[in-house]
């Protein structure tokens, strides 16, 4: 009777390490390490030309990329520049707080080779700090393209 529970519980010790094993390996390897949060772009506003925000330099940032989309309740998009789709859409510059301004006439949607202005309408227009690894900031919105225009 005594080899029988020795057995049982050899099998159910083996099982239990090359389940633990593994998960501590890859909890300590990096996988799932997440980068903290980049500050989102702020004192946002935008004219017909332009649209226009202030950003600061952080340790993770690499630019900021820019998202629109037709109407409130559907996701934002990311924007082509340039007719190029990139990520991040613009560079940062480098400096402690910059002032970044983009032609919105060098902004499309995906996948157009018309830019907002060239298809005329309606555009909401977001803005987000973009960096290393996972890290990204939430979406800046701009609001209502022209309309909300100052």
């Amino acid at each position: 009777m005594k080899s029988k529970k020795g057995n049982l519980f050899g099998k159910r010790l083996l099982a239990a390490v090359s389940v633990i094993l593994p998960c501590m390996f890859l909890c300590s390897c990096g996988i799932y390490d997440v980068d903290e949060a980049l500050q989102a772009p702020y004192n946002l506003s935008m004219t017909r030309e332009i649209l226009k925000f202030y950003g600061d330099d952080e340790a993770l940032l690499e630019g900021y990329n820019l998202w629109y989309k037709e109407s409130s309740g559907v996701i934002y998009l990311r924007c082509e520049y340039d007719g190029m789709l990139t990520t991040p859409t613009i560079a940062k510059t480098g400096e402690a707080t910059s002032l970044y301004t983009v032609d919105i006439g060098l902004l499309s949607p995906q996948d157009s080779n018309y830019s907002f202005k060239d298809l005329g309408g309606a555009y909401y227009f977001a803005v987000s700090a973009y960096g290393t690894g996972m890290a990204e900031s939430g979406k800046a919105g701009f609001g209502l393209w022209p309309d909300g225009v100052e």
